[in-house]
Protein backbone atom coordinates (compact mmCIF):
# COMPACT_ATOMS: atom_id res chain seq x y z
CA UNK A 1 0.00 0.00 0.00
CA UNK A 2 2.84 2.26 0.72
CA UNK A 3 4.03 1.76 -3.10
CA UNK A 4 1.14 2.24 -4.45
CA UNK A 5 0.37 5.70 -2.47
CA UNK A 6 4.32 6.46 -3.43
CA UNK A 7 3.31 6.14 -7.03
CA UNK A 8 -0.48 7.86 -6.50
CA UNK A 9 1.87 11.22 -5.26
CA UNK A 10 4.56 11.09 -8.11
CA UNK A 11 2.27 10.75 -10.52
CA UNK A 12 0.22 13.75 -9.96
CA UNK A 13 2.34 15.94 -8.24
CA UNK A 14 5.84 15.19 -10.01
CA UNK A 15 7.16 16.63 -13.26
CA UNK A 16 7.34 14.19 -15.71
CA UNK A 17 11.61 14.84 -16.10
CA UNK A 18 11.69 14.72 -12.19
CA UNK A 19 10.80 10.98 -12.56
CA UNK A 20 14.23 8.41 -12.71
CA UNK A 21 14.18 6.41 -16.13
CA UNK A 22 14.99 3.28 -14.76
CA UNK A 23 11.96 3.60 -12.01
CA UNK A 24 10.20 0.09 -12.91
CA UNK A 25 6.86 0.06 -12.41
CA UNK A 26 5.69 -3.02 -12.89
CA UNK A 27 6.25 -4.29 -9.38
CA UNK A 28 4.58 -1.12 -8.29
CA UNK A 29 1.54 -1.70 -10.00
CA UNK A 30 0.82 -5.86 -9.53
CA UNK A 31 -1.28 -6.09 -6.35
CA UNK A 32 -3.62 -8.75 -6.40
CA UNK A 33 -5.11 -7.53 -2.77
CA UNK A 34 -6.74 -4.45 -4.15
CA UNK A 35 -8.02 -3.63 -7.18
CA UNK A 36 -8.60 0.02 -6.87
CA UNK A 37 -5.16 0.32 -6.47
CA UNK A 38 -3.87 -1.13 -9.48
CA UNK A 39 -6.21 1.13 -11.35
CA UNK A 40 -4.86 4.10 -9.74
CA UNK A 41 -1.45 2.88 -10.58
CA UNK A 42 -2.29 2.26 -14.35
CA UNK A 43 -3.39 5.87 -14.61
CA UNK A 44 -0.26 6.55 -13.22
CA UNK A 45 1.55 4.95 -15.50
CA UNK A 46 -0.72 6.73 -18.42
CA UNK A 47 0.15 10.10 -17.17
CA UNK A 48 3.89 9.19 -17.46
CA UNK A 49 3.72 7.46 -20.32
CA UNK A 50 6.23 4.87 -19.28
CA UNK A 51 6.15 0.76 -19.45
CA UNK A 52 8.93 -1.50 -18.17
CA UNK A 53 11.27 -0.80 -20.81
CA UNK A 54 10.86 3.06 -20.52
CA UNK A 55 8.56 3.05 -23.75
CA UNK A 56 5.99 5.01 -24.62
CA UNK A 57 2.27 3.72 -23.89
CA UNK A 58 0.75 2.88 -27.73
CA UNK A 59 -2.44 3.04 -27.64
CA UNK A 60 -5.60 2.79 -25.49
CA UNK A 61 -5.21 0.03 -22.31
CA UNK A 62 -7.25 -2.68 -22.91
CA UNK A 63 -9.84 -4.06 -20.22
CA UNK A 64 -9.59 -4.34 -16.49
CA UNK A 65 -8.87 -8.14 -16.30
CA UNK A 66 -10.56 -10.77 -13.87
CA UNK A 67 -10.99 -10.23 -10.26
CA UNK A 68 -8.10 -12.91 -8.12
CA UNK A 69 -9.01 -14.85 -6.16
CA UNK A 70 -10.37 -13.41 -2.25
CA UNK A 71 -7.51 -13.87 0.03
CA UNK A 72 -7.62 -16.04 2.93
CA UNK A 73 -9.98 -14.18 5.84
CA UNK A 74 -7.89 -12.16 8.42
CA UNK A 75 -8.24 -12.31 11.96
CA UNK A 76 -10.76 -11.64 14.05
CA UNK A 77 -9.94 -8.17 15.63
CA UNK A 78 -10.35 -7.50 19.27
CA UNK A 79 -13.61 -6.44 20.89
CA UNK A 80 -14.59 -2.81 20.53
CA UNK A 81 -14.85 -1.49 24.59
CA UNK A 82 -17.97 0.68 23.67
CA UNK A 83 -20.28 2.03 26.28
CA UNK A 84 -23.48 0.76 26.99
CA UNK A 85 -26.14 2.85 25.64
CA UNK A 86 -28.75 4.18 27.93
CA UNK A 87 -31.94 2.58 29.09
CA UNK A 88 -34.94 2.70 26.47
CA UNK A 89 -38.54 3.96 28.28
CA UNK A 90 -40.30 1.97 29.71
CA UNK A 91 -43.23 0.37 28.26
CA UNK A 92 -47.08 0.99 28.52
CA UNK A 93 -48.29 -1.44 31.00
CA UNK A 94 -50.49 -4.69 28.78
CA UNK A 95 -54.33 -5.19 28.80
CA UNK A 96 -55.38 -7.71 32.09
CA UNK A 97 -55.31 -11.37 30.92
CA UNK A 98 -58.39 -13.73 30.85
CA UNK A 99 -59.36 -15.19 34.74
CA UNK A 100 -58.13 -18.55 34.94
CA UNK A 101 -60.30 -21.04 35.71
CA UNK A 102 -61.33 -21.99 39.47
CA UNK A 103 -58.82 -24.29 40.82
CA UNK A 104 -60.26 -27.83 42.47
CA UNK A 105 -61.73 -27.34 46.35
CA UNK A 106 -59.04 -28.66 48.59
CA UNK A 107 -59.81 -31.28 51.10
CA UNK A 108 -61.68 -30.59 54.24
CA UNK A 109 -59.73 -30.14 57.09
CA UNK A 110 -60.01 -32.12 59.95
CA UNK A 111 -62.69 -31.00 62.76
CA UNK A 112 -61.00 -29.53 65.80
CA UNK A 113 -61.23 -31.25 69.03
CA UNK A 114 -64.20 -30.06 71.05
CA UNK A 115 -62.81 -26.75 73.98
CA UNK A 116 -63.90 -27.22 77.71
CA UNK A 117 -67.07 -26.29 78.87
CA UNK A 118 -66.82 -22.94 80.53
CA UNK A 119 -68.29 -22.63 84.25
CA UNK A 120 -71.81 -21.25 84.22
CA UNK A 121 -71.68 -17.57 85.47
CA UNK A 122 -75.61 -17.10 85.62
CA UNK A 123 -76.46 -16.73 89.08
CA UNK A 124 -79.20 -18.30 91.07
CA UNK A 125 -82.73 -18.05 89.97
CA UNK A 126 -85.45 -17.43 92.85
CA UNK A 127 -89.02 -16.55 92.00
CA UNK A 128 -90.98 -14.35 93.93
CA UNK A 129 -94.43 -14.69 95.79
CA UNK A 130 -97.43 -14.33 93.13
CA UNK A 131 -99.51 -11.58 94.35
CA UNK A 132 -103.51 -11.74 95.56
CA UNK A 133 -105.39 -11.16 92.01
CA UNK A 134 -107.93 -8.27 93.09
CA UNK A 135 -110.65 -9.17 91.55
CA UNK A 136 -114.08 -7.72 91.95
CA UNK A 137 -117.56 -9.49 92.80
CA UNK A 138 -119.49 -9.90 89.35
CA UNK A 139 -122.59 -7.83 88.40
CA UNK A 140 -125.56 -9.90 87.75
CA UNK A 141 -125.90 -10.61 83.68
CA UNK A 142 -128.28 -8.29 81.78
CA UNK A 143 -130.72 -9.37 79.33
CA UNK A 144 -129.93 -9.86 75.77
CA UNK A 145 -130.84 -7.28 73.60
CA UNK A 146 -132.15 -8.28 69.98
CA UNK A 147 -129.99 -8.40 67.19
CA UNK A 148 -129.21 -5.64 65.32
CA UNK A 149 -128.97 -5.44 61.61
CA UNK A 150 -125.69 -6.50 60.19
CA UNK A 151 -123.41 -3.47 59.21
CA UNK A 152 -122.13 -2.72 55.87
CA UNK A 153 -118.33 -4.04 55.67
CA UNK A 154 -115.80 -1.54 56.39
CA UNK A 155 -112.80 -1.05 55.34
CA UNK A 156 -109.91 -2.53 57.19
CA UNK A 157 -107.77 0.18 59.20
CA UNK A 158 -104.12 1.28 59.10
CA UNK A 159 -102.39 -0.68 61.24
CA UNK A 160 -100.90 1.61 64.15
CA UNK A 161 -97.38 2.67 65.36
CA UNK A 162 -95.77 0.27 68.20
CA UNK A 163 -95.44 1.92 71.39
CA UNK A 164 -92.55 2.26 73.01
CA UNK A 165 -91.25 -0.67 75.01
CA UNK A 166 -92.57 0.57 78.80
CA UNK A 167 -89.43 0.37 81.34
CA UNK A 168 -88.69 -2.77 83.07
CA UNK A 169 -90.07 -3.01 86.55
CA UNK A 170 -87.48 -3.44 89.88
CA UNK A 171 -86.61 -6.84 90.77
CA UNK A 172 -89.04 -8.05 93.53
CA UNK A 173 -87.35 -9.00 96.43
CA UNK A 174 -85.88 -12.80 97.07
CA UNK A 175 -88.27 -15.07 98.31
CA UNK A 176 -87.47 -19.00 98.43
CA UNK A 177 -91.07 -19.51 98.94
CA UNK A 178 -93.74 -19.94 96.31
CA UNK A 179 -97.15 -18.55 96.52
CA UNK A 180 -100.07 -19.56 96.48
CA UNK A 181 -101.83 -19.80 93.20
CA UNK A 182 -104.53 -17.44 92.56
CA UNK A 183 -108.04 -18.48 91.81
CA UNK A 184 -108.68 -18.48 88.21
CA UNK A 185 -110.62 -15.63 86.89
CA UNK A 186 -114.37 -15.52 85.43
CA UNK A 187 -114.65 -16.27 81.52
CA UNK A 188 -115.45 -12.77 79.17
CA UNK A 189 -118.65 -12.26 77.02
CA UNK A 190 -118.17 -13.74 73.95
CA UNK A 191 -117.26 -10.97 71.46
CA UNK A 192 -119.90 -10.14 68.55
CA UNK A 193 -119.19 -11.93 65.88
CA UNK A 194 -117.29 -9.77 62.85
CA UNK A 195 -118.55 -8.91 59.39
CA UNK A 196 -118.48 -11.47 56.65
CA UNK A 197 -115.70 -9.54 54.25
CA UNK A 198 -114.12 -12.58 52.35
CA UNK A 199 -113.99 -12.41 48.84
CA UNK A 200 -114.17 -15.89 46.72
CA UNK A 201 -111.40 -16.81 45.56
CA UNK A 202 -110.71 -17.39 41.69
CA UNK A 203 -111.71 -21.04 40.43
CA UNK A 204 -108.47 -22.59 40.05
CA UNK A 205 -107.07 -23.96 37.08
CA UNK A 206 -108.20 -27.11 35.59
CA UNK A 207 -106.49 -29.88 36.54
CA UNK A 208 -104.61 -32.64 34.36
CA UNK A 209 -106.92 -35.58 32.72
CA UNK A 210 -106.86 -38.20 34.57
CA UNK A 211 -105.18 -41.70 33.63
CA UNK A 212 -107.40 -44.31 31.66
CA UNK A 213 -109.35 -46.72 33.33
CA UNK A 214 -109.03 -50.15 32.76
CA UNK A 215 -110.91 -52.07 30.12
CA UNK A 216 -114.69 -52.98 30.49
CA UNK A 217 -115.60 -56.66 30.89
CA UNK A 218 -116.44 -58.43 27.64
CA UNK A 219 -119.97 -58.01 26.61
CA UNK A 220 -122.61 -60.83 26.33
CA UNK A 221 -122.27 -62.48 22.86
CA UNK A 222 -125.32 -61.94 20.87
CA UNK A 223 -127.97 -64.15 19.41
CA UNK A 224 -127.16 -66.24 16.45
CA UNK A 225 -127.46 -65.35 13.30
CA UNK A 226 -130.23 -67.25 11.10
CA UNK A 227 -129.46 -70.08 8.97
CA UNK A 228 -129.82 -69.72 5.31
CA UNK A 229 -133.32 -70.82 4.18
CA UNK A 230 -133.31 -73.50 2.06
CA UNK A 231 -136.78 -75.31 1.71
CA UNK A 232 -135.72 -78.58 0.03
CA UNK A 233 -133.21 -79.03 -2.68
CA UNK A 234 -132.40 -82.43 -5.11
CA UNK A 235 -129.35 -83.17 -7.29
CA UNK A 236 -130.06 -85.27 -10.51
CA UNK A 237 -127.17 -86.55 -12.95
CA UNK A 238 -126.39 -88.43 -15.92
CA UNK A 239 -123.15 -90.39 -17.00
CA UNK A 240 -121.74 -90.91 -20.02
CA UNK A 241 -121.66 -92.47 -22.46
CA UNK A 242 -124.48 -94.83 -20.72
CA UNK A 243 -126.63 -92.19 -20.49
CA UNK A 244 -127.83 -89.69 -23.68
CA UNK A 245 -126.08 -92.18 -25.92
CA UNK A 246 -128.06 -90.63 -28.85
CA UNK A 247 -128.22 -87.15 -30.63
CA UNK A 248 -129.78 -84.91 -29.33
CA UNK A 249 -132.07 -82.88 -31.74
CA UNK A 250 -133.76 -79.70 -31.47
CA UNK A 251 -136.73 -79.81 -29.22
CA UNK A 252 -135.34 -82.63 -27.13
CA UNK A 253 -134.83 -82.76 -23.50
CA UNK A 254 -131.17 -83.80 -21.46
CA UNK A 255 -132.11 -86.77 -19.18
CA UNK A 256 -130.49 -86.90 -15.81
CA UNK A 257 -131.82 -90.42 -14.94
CA UNK A 258 -130.09 -90.61 -11.66
CA UNK A 259 -131.18 -89.00 -8.51
CA UNK A 260 -128.18 -87.87 -5.89
CA UNK A 261 -128.55 -86.05 -2.21
CA UNK A 262 -132.40 -84.23 -1.85
CA UNK A 263 -133.76 -82.82 1.32
CA UNK A 264 -136.39 -84.16 3.73
CA UNK A 265 -138.74 -82.63 2.03
CA UNK A 266 -139.86 -84.51 -0.87
CA UNK A 267 -141.44 -82.00 -3.02
CA UNK A 268 -138.60 -82.25 -5.62
CA UNK A 269 -138.57 -85.52 -7.16
CA UNK A 270 -137.69 -87.51 -10.03
CA UNK A 271 -140.07 -88.36 -13.01
CA UNK A 272 -140.86 -91.12 -14.55
CA UNK A 273 -139.09 -89.64 -17.38
CA UNK A 274 -135.96 -89.18 -17.13
CA UNK A 275 -135.84 -85.80 -18.34
CA UNK A 276 -138.73 -84.25 -16.30
CA UNK A 277 -138.66 -83.49 -12.79
CA UNK A 278 -141.28 -82.78 -10.49
CA UNK A 279 -142.48 -79.48 -8.14
CA UNK A 280 -144.88 -79.66 -6.15
CA UNK A 281 -145.22 -76.20 -4.16
CA UNK A 282 -145.17 -72.80 -5.48
CA UNK A 283 -142.08 -70.60 -4.43
CA UNK A 284 -138.54 -69.54 -5.46
CA UNK A 285 -136.21 -71.41 -7.07
CA UNK A 286 -132.38 -71.58 -7.83
CA UNK A 287 -131.51 -74.02 -10.74
CA UNK A 288 -128.20 -74.95 -12.15
CA UNK A 289 -127.15 -76.76 -14.38
CA UNK A 290 -123.73 -78.19 -17.01
CA UNK A 291 -123.93 -80.32 -19.88
CA UNK A 292 -120.88 -81.33 -21.84
CA UNK A 293 -121.31 -81.36 -25.70
CA UNK A 294 -119.32 -81.53 -28.89
CA UNK A 295 -120.91 -78.81 -31.41
CA UNK A 296 -121.67 -75.17 -30.90
CA UNK A 297 -125.13 -74.88 -29.39
CA UNK A 298 -127.54 -73.80 -26.85
CA UNK A 299 -129.70 -75.12 -24.01
CA UNK A 300 -132.87 -73.51 -21.94
CA UNK A 301 -134.63 -74.35 -19.35
CA UNK A 302 -138.74 -75.57 -20.08
CA UNK A 303 -141.49 -74.99 -17.91
CA UNK A 304 -144.39 -77.34 -17.98
CA UNK A 305 -143.67 -77.50 -21.62
CA UNK A 306 -143.09 -73.94 -22.53
CA UNK A 307 -139.49 -72.18 -23.04
CA UNK A 308 -138.02 -69.78 -20.28
CA UNK A 309 -136.44 -68.12 -22.78
CA UNK A 310 -133.81 -65.44 -20.03
CA UNK A 311 -132.44 -69.14 -19.27
CA UNK A 312 -130.93 -69.56 -22.62
CA UNK A 313 -127.34 -70.31 -22.65
CA UNK A 314 -125.18 -71.74 -25.24
CA UNK A 315 -121.92 -71.25 -27.27
CA UNK A 316 -119.97 -71.09 -30.92
CA UNK A 317 -117.14 -73.52 -30.07
CA UNK A 318 -117.05 -76.85 -30.10
CA UNK A 319 -115.94 -79.89 -27.30
CA UNK A 320 -116.76 -77.40 -23.94
CA UNK A 321 -119.75 -77.36 -21.63
CA UNK A 322 -122.93 -75.26 -21.45
CA UNK A 323 -123.55 -74.20 -17.92
CA UNK A 324 -126.55 -72.22 -16.49
CA UNK A 325 -127.27 -70.91 -12.79
CA UNK A 326 -130.73 -68.84 -12.23
CA UNK A 327 -133.52 -67.98 -9.88
CA UNK A 328 -136.49 -68.23 -11.31
CA UNK A 329 -140.20 -68.12 -9.59
CA UNK A 330 -142.38 -71.44 -10.39
CA UNK A 331 -145.73 -71.96 -10.03
CA UNK A 332 -146.41 -75.69 -8.29
CA UNK A 333 -147.51 -78.40 -8.94
CA UNK A 334 -145.58 -78.38 -12.54
CA UNK A 335 -142.09 -80.10 -14.43
CA UNK A 336 -138.94 -78.62 -15.38
CA UNK A 337 -136.55 -79.80 -18.12
CA UNK A 338 -133.56 -78.96 -19.85
CA UNK A 339 -134.24 -78.80 -23.52
CA UNK A 340 -131.85 -78.14 -27.22
CA UNK A 341 -134.06 -75.49 -28.57
CA UNK A 342 -136.26 -76.28 -31.73
CA UNK A 343 -133.92 -73.41 -33.43
CA UNK A 344 -130.43 -74.90 -32.84
CA UNK A 345 -128.92 -77.68 -33.92
CA UNK A 346 -128.02 -81.19 -33.44
CA UNK A 347 -126.32 -81.71 -29.95
CA UNK A 348 -123.66 -84.70 -29.11
CA UNK A 349 -123.73 -85.23 -25.41
CA UNK A 350 -119.58 -85.94 -25.22
CA UNK A 351 -119.32 -89.28 -24.28
CA UNK A 352 -115.86 -89.32 -22.43
CA UNK A 353 -113.65 -86.56 -20.50
CA UNK A 354 -110.69 -85.26 -22.25
CA UNK A 355 -109.07 -87.33 -24.75
CA UNK A 356 -109.09 -90.57 -22.28
CA UNK A 357 -112.23 -93.26 -23.60
CA UNK A 358 -111.73 -94.34 -20.20
CA UNK A 359 -112.84 -91.63 -18.08
CA UNK A 360 -116.84 -91.29 -17.97
CA UNK A 361 -117.93 -88.04 -18.48
CA UNK A 362 -120.91 -86.55 -16.22
CA UNK A 363 -123.90 -84.21 -16.71
CA UNK A 364 -126.13 -82.51 -13.45
CA UNK A 365 -129.35 -80.61 -12.88
CA UNK A 366 -129.65 -78.83 -8.90
CA UNK A 367 -132.93 -77.69 -8.27
CA UNK A 368 -133.32 -75.67 -4.75
CA UNK A 369 -136.12 -74.05 -3.08
CA UNK A 370 -135.10 -71.25 -1.27
CA UNK A 371 -138.28 -69.51 -0.75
Amino acid sequence: MIRNSVLFLLAFAMPLAALPEDLNFRDTVENPYDQNYNELALKALERLNYCDDNQPLRGAPGPTGATGPMGPTGETGATGAGLTGPAGPEGSMGGTGATGSTGPTGPTGATGSTGPTGADATGPSVTGPTGPTGTGAIGPTGPTGTTGPTGASAATGATGATGATGATGATGAANSTTGAKGATGATGATGATGANNVTAGATGATGPTGTKGSTGATGATGAAGSTANVIDFADFYAIMPTDNPTTLAPGDAVAFPTSGPAGTAGTITANADPTLFDIANTGIYYISFQVPVTEAGALQLYYNGSPITRTTVGRNITDMQITEECILMLTGPGTLSVVNPPTSGNLTVTPNAGSSSSHAVSAHLIIMQIQ
